[in-house]
Parts: structure tokens; C-alpha cells; sequence
């Protein structure tokens, strides 16, 4: 009887593969950039930025700016060295990414994770060893 209510369990509770109703199904190859992951797979390797960077506030004239750091979570020791190794090219793409946005779009929540799934992507399109998995905002503050 145990075993009966356990098999049906995973039967109906098991996930499927196939999306679930009103939802679309991904085509093969197309990721979705997971924003906000905490604690739901294991952790990967952590790289943190060694300077804080500071960028003008597009629309501000240079009167407001963005200090932040941040911490990459990668896919292993590779990724990590590698982005060590591209550390010009990582930054220039923080600068033009984060100095683009106006005040409003860097001052919400919803703008932030935006920002961060645009990092992941432009970092995962220069990469060669792997992925960036997640992006940590670990100092924020407009200035």
C-alpha cells in the first residue's frame, strides 16, 4: 500500500520536461539567465571585483554617478581565470552597460535584475571557458 502511494506521488509530482499550461515551451539551444537563484542548485566559483567601479549616470550631465562592486558566481575555476585574465574587457563592458542607464533605471529593483541578465549575457558572449551563472550587486549606492 506504501509502495502504491509512493510510485503515484512520483508519478503526478515528478517534473515532466513539457511546459505546463499557458506556458510556452523554450526552443532547443535558448537559455533563460537565472536572476535570483539563491540556494537552488549548488554554488559555483566566486569572483569578486577587486576595485569598486564608478560610472556617470547617463541623462545626469555627469552630476550623479553609480559606485558599486560587484561578485560573479561562474561555472568553475576556468571561467574564473579566464574573466581574470579578460579584466580589461570585463570592465569596459560594466562601464558601457551601467553608464548607459538613466537615474530611474538604475534606482528599482526590476531595472537591476534587467542590468544584471544584460551583464551575464554580454560577459557569456565573450567568454571561451564557460558562463557566468549569477551576477551580486555587493555595493550599491547612487550618488
Amino acid at each position: 500500500m506504501i509502495a502504491l502511494i509512493g510510485a503515484a506521488a512520483f508519478f503526478f509530482l515528478k517534473p515532466s520536461g513539457e511546459p505546463k499550461e499557458g506556458e510556452e515551451k523554450k526552443p532547443a539551444g535558448e537559455e533563460e539567465v537565472n536572476v535570483g537563484a539563491i540556494g537552488k542548485k549548488p554554488p559555483g566559483v566566486f569572483l569578486e571585483t577587486d576595485k569598486e567601479i564608478v560610472v556617470n549616470i547617463a541623462g545626469t550631465e555627469a552630476t550623479r554617478h553609480l559606485r558599486t562592486r560587484l561578485t560573479f558566481e561562474l561555472e568553475s575555476e576556468a571561467v574564473k581565470l579566464e574573466m581574470e585574465e579578460r579584466d580589461p574587457q570585463i570592465k569596459d563592458i560594466l562601464i558601457d552597460v551601467l553608464s548607459s542607464r538613466t537615474l530611474e533605471k538604475l534606482d528599482n529593483a526590476e531595472s537591476r535584475d534587467e542590468i544584471k541578465k544584460e551583464l551575464i549575457k554580454r560577459f557569456n558572449q565573450v567568454l571561451k571557458s564557460g558562463k557566468v551563472l549569477e551576477i551580486f550587486f555587493t555595493d550599491y549606492v547612487i550618488q
